[in-house]
């Protein structure tokens, strides 16, 4: 797996090899990465735990808007029964008295406007409980929807957790066995700069750039990398480079 180049007789791992490491290190972050993203998503329904709320709030205001709608039915069905009661007497001739007649006429008048006036409040209680159970049918299904798209997703996830962790455990394999065959000081020198490069240790020298950061190295430098006789860290952002 190592070549070697020497300097004063002594052996230097290539830092392709590191780059190679580094590879593998960066997939296993980025499968853990996904793992935590897993975990939290996991079993977290609390979007669908307000859509629920708001689904019962939205129930009970239905439910609230129907028994007024029904108290204003039971008033109008009884100034009905009044009217009708009074309209009766009027016709019927057992009343001669001309005041009484008047006096009975207005209370009919009186009932009717007390009527209308309930049936216009009816009216706007007819829209409200219109627009509510419109807002509940609405909200149920899109519920629905997404209570089934949540299962499905947490069904993926399971499943694609399983795969995370079958699959980290075999780049653990691969990169352990890498990472075996780096001298103690390399690795730690590789690990110290990774810690500190949210997971980047090695970047690519292109032209005598550092790819990373886009700074030249200095003449004396590049050569240096090129060569690849000692490991050389870019002066700009300190990663390791690795002549392209």
């Amino acid at each position: 797996m190592w070549s070697w180049a020497w300097s004063r007789g002594v052996a230097v791992p290539e830092i392709r090899d590191l780059f190679d490491l580094q590879s593998v290190d960066l997939e296993v972050d980025q499968r853990n990465a996904r793992l935590e993203e897993i975990d939290r998503l996991l079993g977290d329904d609390r979007v669908l735990k307000a859509a629920r709320a708001k689904q019962t709030t939205l129930g009970k205001q239905s439910e609230e808007i129907a028994g007024r709608q029904q108290d204003f039915d039971l008033a109008i069905a009884t100034f009905t029964q009044r009217i009708e009661a009074a309209e009766t007497k009027l016709y019927n001739g057992t009343i001669t008295n001309s005041r009484e007649l008047g006096d009975l006429q207005a209370d009919i008048g009186m009932l009717k406007r007390q009527r209308d006036e309930e049936e216009e409040r009816l009216l706007y209680v007819f829209e409200e409980l219109e627009q509510t159970e419109g807002e509940l049918r609405t909200l149920t299904t899109r519920l629905t929807a997404a209570e089934r798209k949540w299962e499905s997703d947490q069904a993926y996830m399971t499943e694609e957790r399983h795969d995370m962790q079958r699959e980290i455990a075999e780049l653990s394999v691969k990169r352990n066995a890498m990472a075996s065959h780096v001298p103690p000081a390399d690795l730690a020198l590789y690990t110290h700069v990774r810690k500190r490069h949210a997971g980047h240790a090695v970047a690519i020298m292109r032209d005598g750039t550092c790819v990373s950061c886009r700074v030249a190295l200095p003449s004396k430098l590049a050569t240096d990398v090129r060569a690849a006789k000692t490991s050389v860290r870019c002066p700009s952002c300190g990663l390791i480079m690795l002549a392209e």
